[in-house]
C-alpha cells in the first residue's frame, strides 16, 4: 500500500469491526488494522474514489487531489484511532482531528461526494475552527454525515458547500 499506483482508480478497504482487537489500552496490537502514512507514495494521478471502513489512519494519507469520492465510516463501538502523522507507527485514539480532517478535505476540494460516519471530530473542536477556517467544497452534490447530532451541525458549519447540494 505504500508503493506508487499510477493506474489505479478506485480504492476500497474495509475490515468487520467483529475482527478488531478488544483491548484498546494496547494500541500496537491494532497495527494491522492501519493504513500507512504514504499511501500509495501519495502518487495516484486517476484515483478518483477511497472508501475505508474500520481502519485507522492519518487524515492527510487520505487526501489525494483527484478524489471525486470519499468514503469513511468507522462502527460505533471502535474507537476513531490514527497515526501521529509525524512519527510512523506512532499510534493514539484520536481526540482532536479536526485539523487534520479540514486540511484533508482543503487538498481534496474537487469532491462530488463525501461520506463521513463515526469519525467526525467533536463538535467543539469544530466550531473553535470554522472561526477561522471554512473549507469549501465548490463540487460537491452529496454529503453523508453520521454521529453525534451537535457534530454533524458542527461539521456541516465548517464547509462551504454549493446550494444544491444533498445532505443525508
Amino acid at each position: 500500500l505504500t508503493s506508487a499506483a499510477p493506474r489505479l482508480c478506485t480504492l476500497n478497504l474495509m475490515t468487520d469491526d467483529d475482527s478488531w482487537p478488544g483491548n484498546t489500552s494496547d494500541l500496537s496490537t491494532w497495527y494491522g488494522y492501519s493504513l500507512p502514512n504514504n499511501l500509495l507514495n501519495g502518487e495516484a494521478p486517476q484515483l478518483k474514489h477511497i472508501s475505508v471502513q474500520n481502519l485507522a489512519f492519518c487524515w492527510m494519507s487520505l487526501a489525494f487531489d483527484t478524489l471525486s469520492s470519499l468514503e469513511v465510516r468507522i462502527s460505533r463501538n471502535l474507537p476513531l484511532i490514527s497515526f501521529s502523522p509525524d512519527v510512523p507507527r506512532s499510534y493514539h485514539l484520536d481526540e482532536q482531528p479536526a485539523p487534520q480532517l479540514l486540511e484533508a478535505l482543503r487538498v481534496t476540494r474537487n469532491l462530488d461526494r463525501l461520506t463521513l460516519c463515526g469519525c467526525l471530530p467533536k463538535a467543539a473542536d469544530l466550531l473553535q475552527m470554522s472561526q477561522s477556517i471554512v473549507v469549501e467544497l465548490p463540487l460537491l452534490s452529496t454529503l453523508v454525515l453520521r454521529g453525534k447530532v451537535e457534530d454533524c451541525v458542527a461539521m456541516w458549519c465548517t464547509l462551504r458547500l454549493p446550494t444544491s447540494t444533498k445532505l443525508s
